[in-house]
């Protein structure tokens, strides 16, 4: 079975140029070419691909917050970024909003397609700017933890969900709360974090699970689906 991939990218010749590419290669079918999130979320409600390959000046216009609302939208959809090489400390951020992984605009359509089989297969190619980049914040979250030892438990439940990329009125809506609530919540924790925005908080701690947060969770309809039945493609030679 073919691996599917949507292309989200604002430069239609660009686009054009990769997604061809991609129906050219074995294994592989391109679904679609999308110049905004719009006509990319009235897509993927009718039949969503394996994998959404966005390029990182589409995602940068489009902002992250609303980037993530596509994984909300799907919840199985892998999300590549195609990226210049010299900018990475903005991929860094994406992924602490959802994205699998990051492919440089300057490697081959061979490299792309293995990183695209990677992701499908459960893994998340990053590259070696962009690992370290994670490992560097990984490393200063880790000294930074004793920050959540502040917040309440609600609070908690409430950093979980922002980790997760939820937009507040799915996490009113999952804890029984107002949205003007939660936004009290949140800027109380992002206080208490000495924080001003969702990534920085999630960069400067690492967010303990919980199990009320699991619960109410689990309770959420967009995690209940099923999800799609997908086989790798070969790889390729």
């Amino acid at each position: 079975m073919a691996i599917t991939v949507a292309l989200l990218d604002a430069d239609p010749v660009r686009g054009q140029r990769v997604a061809h590419a991609v129906n050219r290669s074995s294994g592989f079918h391109c679904t679609g070419l999308f110049s905004t999130l719009a006509e990319a979320m009235r897509a993927f409600r009718r039949g969503a691909p394996d994998v959404a390959l966005v390029d990182d000046t589409f995602m940068q216009l489009t902002g992250l917050d609303q980037l993530a609302r596509l994984k909300a939208i799907v919840p199985t959809l892998e999300i590549v970024v195609l990226h210049d090489p010299l900018v990475t400390d903005r991929l860094v951020e994406a992924i602490t909003w959802g994205v699998s992984g990051c492919v440089a605009k300057s490697a081959s359509i061979a490299d792309l397609l293995l990183a695209l089989e990677e992701v499908v297969r459960g893994g998340s190619p990053l590259g070696g700017q962009v690992a370290r980049k994670l490992v560097e914040c990984v490393q200063h979250r880790a000294a930074n933890h004793s920050s959540t030892d502040l917040l309440s438990l609600r609070e908690r439940e409430i950093l979980e969900f922002l980790v997760r990329g939820y937009p507040y009125k799915q996490i009113a809506d999952a804890l029984t709360l107002s949205i003007d609530t939660v936004r009290t919540y949140v800027r109380r924790l992002y206080s208490k974090l000495n924080v001003r925005s969702r990534a920085h908080a999630i960069l400067k701690c690492h967010s303990p699970m919980f199990v009320a947060a699991d619960r109410d969770l689990l309770r959420d309809p967009l995690l209940t689906k099923q999800p799609v039945n997908r086989r790798a493609a070969p790889a390729m030679g």
